[in-house]
């Protein structure tokens, strides 16, 4: 009886139990998010100086808010009243334009705690950016807008509690990403809810389980356009042998659309009118097996291109007007289906420095198959993929990515450690990164990486035989082919910059902004790109920039040295330019932020050169800290036409000294300089130097030449350690 009783009981509960699962994963109802709260920034509550409101017609209402002030001045506030009916989190946006990455920053202040706003490196245009989580209670809230870097813009704020909800311009139009994981926010507009259900599956977490009960289960993404050039991308598992995706684009009605059918062996891009499908596409292969699989669509005015695992399966011309919406769908089994985005492509203008306080988030397989993959998307920026080896970001000098090959689970002959970022269809970019080895092995850069098998590869190593040399190699289908080599030695423990410049079939390899290698190849057209080594103990990477590759030619008309890692520093790619013995006798003080100097001993000269060339005219500013009263700080520049000549500013504590050729010419008459902050210029022949007063002293000459090189250095008898934080070259017109 008394186990009659215990069953019973153990059976109700169960019984409850899952019905209180079965509400929880039987819906994808929205639990409540679909509040949007729009403010433009100007209708503040109040405006205090420094932000003032200006006129902007590219402003959504004609109108920013924008700080005009001293840097760094936290004096200017605009408040905003924000009534909200339901408590909870709500994440902000804001429509910003930043004039340079020194006019990007804002900060958010909401009970008495402020939150960094900015610092996203798109500059000269007007875009939403994602900023922190604000917890409100229901009712009134307070939220303040607080002025930190002068010429920052800020022209519209929304507040959400939709964390999967990424404003854009258009507000007819969204952009999705749903990855189930935060909310069962329901953004697929679907007729038969009852057929698809949020399932916990062990290896995605929350997703989607679609089981049409009829011949197809379709969903679609409302606000969408196909019209538009566009990114589509999903993960999906099939559950039935027999099961088919469908990638839906071009919806006009249920009986007029363009889809894309997948199943384990085949890929179809059809035509379906009139209850029939007209076969536009078709291929056979192994597309499916037991795992998520990554699936990504990319539409432009020239192309429909379809890649599955980073492979690419088609790329059509798209000759045939599209204006349908988006969706997704399901065929003749189970399929899972998770991690749903529609996105526009986004700007290839991006550096990073690797200084911010926020995790380095990596990967160590597909990024787009992660739990909450989209974040960094959202935030503009982008995250990284392990393929292979060891990665960790280094906290302690310049703040780098460190990679080396793994020998404990790594059986391939060829060990190698390579770390992946972008996407699938980046192309035509110029790329650039900060490295150095520490052992005698090899650094490198990946670029359209397609899958593990399938990718180009820049190098420079040490070969076994001890001989240095760059390649630019084709991997295709793990079989390597050498497209361009050359020998180049360099050296252990010594920055260099090395990049990567793509245009269509065209590869130019560069070391320190020199051309190193030229190659041609159109196996692959577009893809990742990354950091590649065979390090043992370790190469170091930092300070990366990507941008199109039509404005590579604008590479080396300025060039901005900062010697320290707060913010916009670039301490490695700024050392690459130096020389290495240049390199050794720059140290890194560690406090709250690194900051570079160079130690002077009694009696011993420090000099500095700078591996480039001047131009003819230019402009040269030097920012220094701490220079002892009784040490010099030298310039010196050395002519490259056939008869060298040499100018050497000797900049004492009260007196400027100029020799040419070793020979003193002219010197200033006795005052007291501020040798902190030095400005050199050669213009049309003339030398001025400039302090507090842009010309303290001037020299014509009769010299004209093409080019310069440079050093600069400290002398004297005396010791001390000078700080170097910022060099700044620029051509002169």
């Amino acid at each position: 009886m008394k186990l009659n009783n215990w069953l019973q009981k153990t059976g109700v509960i169960v019984l409850i139990l899952s019905a209180i699962l079965f509400v929880i994963f039987s819906s994808i109802k929205d639990p409540g998010s679909g509040e949007y709260i729009w403010i433009e920034a100007e209708n503040a509550d109040y405006l205090i100086a420094p932000l003032y409101i200006e006129h902007n017609e590219e402003a959504s209402g004609g109108k920013a808010v924008i700080f005009k002030g001293a840097h760094h001045n936290y004096s200017g506030i605009a408040k905003y009243t924000i009534s909200v009916k339901k408590e909870g989190t709500y994440y902000f946006w804001g429509r910003c334009l930043w004039k340079d990455a020194c006019a990007n920053v804002f900060f958010i202040r909401h009970n008495h705690t402020d939150y960094h706003f900015g610092e996203d490196p798109v500059f000269g245009k007007w875009h939403w950016l994602k900023g922190p989580s604000l917890y409100f209670k229901q009712g009134v809230n307070e939220v303040f807008l607080v002025s930190d870097e002068e010429y920052s813009q800020i022209d519209e704020i929304l507040l959400t509690m939709d964390s999967e909800y990424v404003p854009i311009d258009d507000k007819s139009r969204e952009m999705y990403f749903l990855d189930f994981e935060d909310s069962l926010v329901n953004k697929l507009k679907i007729k038969n809810e009852d057929n698809w259900r949020i399932v916990n599956d062990s290896t995605s977490s929350i997703c989607i389980s679609v089981l049409p009960k009829k011949n197809k289960e379709i969903a679609l993404l409302d606000k969408t356009n196909c019209g538009d050039n566009f990114i589509f991308q999903l993960t999906a598992k099939m559950i039935k042998p027999q099961s088919e995706l469908l990638i839906i684009i071009d919806h006009i009605n249920d009986n007029n659309y363009r889809f894309i059918s997948i199943n384990r062996n085949t890929v179809r891009y059809c035509h379906f009118f009139n209850n029939h499908d007209d076969l536009i596409f078709e291929k056979e292969g192994l597309f499916f097996n037991n795992e998520f699989r990554s699936i990504t669509l990319a539409k432009t005015n020239e192309y429909l291109k379809l890649k599955i695992e980073g492979k690419t399966i088609f790329d059509l011309s798209t000759n045939t007007e599209m204006n349908g919406k988006a969706g997704i769908g399901v065929s003749k089994g189970n399929i899972l289906l998770d991690n749903i985005a529609y996105y526009f492509p986004v700007s290839l203008t991006e550096e990073d420095s690797f200084h911010d306080k926020v995790d380095f988030l990596l990967h160590t397989d597909r990024p787009e198959k992660a739990i909450k993959p989209f974040e960094k998307i959202k935030e503009g920026n982008r995250t990284w993929w392990k393929l292979n080896g060891n990665w960790k970001k280094i906290e302690d000098d310049t703040q780098h990515i460190n990679g080396s090959i793994d020998t404990a689970t790594d059986p391939d002959i060829k060990k190698q450690a390579i770390l992946l970022w972008g996407n699938d269809f980046w192309k035509d970019y110029s790329f650039s990164v900060a490295t150095k080895v520490k052992d005698n092995s090899g650094f490198g850069i990946c670029f359209y990486f397609q899958d593990s098998l399938n990718y180009y590869l820049f190098k420079c190593l040490q070969d076994k035989d001890g001989l240095h040399k760059r390649q630019i190699i084709k991997i295709e289908d793990g079989n390597e082919k050498i497209l361009a080599y050359s020998k180049g030695a360099f050296l252990v423990d010594t920055w260099y910059n090395i990049g990567i410049r793509v245009s269509g079939d065209q590869f130019t390899a560069s070391v320190n902004n020199q051309v190193a290698l030229m190659a041609t190849d159109h196996s692959f057209k577009e893809g990742r790109l990354g950091f590649w080594t065979n390090s043992l103990q370790g190469a170091c990477f930092d300070d990366i920039k990507i941008e199109p590759s039509d404005n590579f030619s604008a590479i080396n008309s300025i060039r901005n040295y900062t010697f320290y890692t707060a913010r916009d520093g670039q301490i490695a790619r700024s050392l690459c330019d130096w020389d290495s013995n240049s390199q050794k006798i720059i140290y890194i003080h560690q406090s709250s932020s690194a900051r570079c100097y160079v130690s002077k001993g009694i009696f011993n000269d420090v000099i500095l050169n700078n591996i480039n060339t001047l131009p003819e005219n230019f402009k040269m500013e030097v920012n220094t800290s701490y220079i002892p009263q009784d040490i010099d700080a030298f310039f010196e520049f050395t002519s490259q036409d056939d008869v060298t000549v040499v100018y050497k500013f000797i900049i004492s504590k009260d007196k400027i000294t100029l020799l040419k050729n070793g020979a003193v010419i002219t010197s200033s008459n006795t005052q007291k300089y501020d040798r902190e902050k030095i400005e050199i210029r050669r213009i049309n022949n003339e030398w001025v130097i400039g302090f507090a007063t842009p010309k303290s002293f001037n020299y014509k000459d009769k010299i004209e030449t093409c080019t310069w090189s440079m050093s600069i250095g400290y002398s004297g008898i005396g010791k001390g350690q000078i700080f170097i934080n910022r060099i700044f070259i620029e051509e002169q017109p």
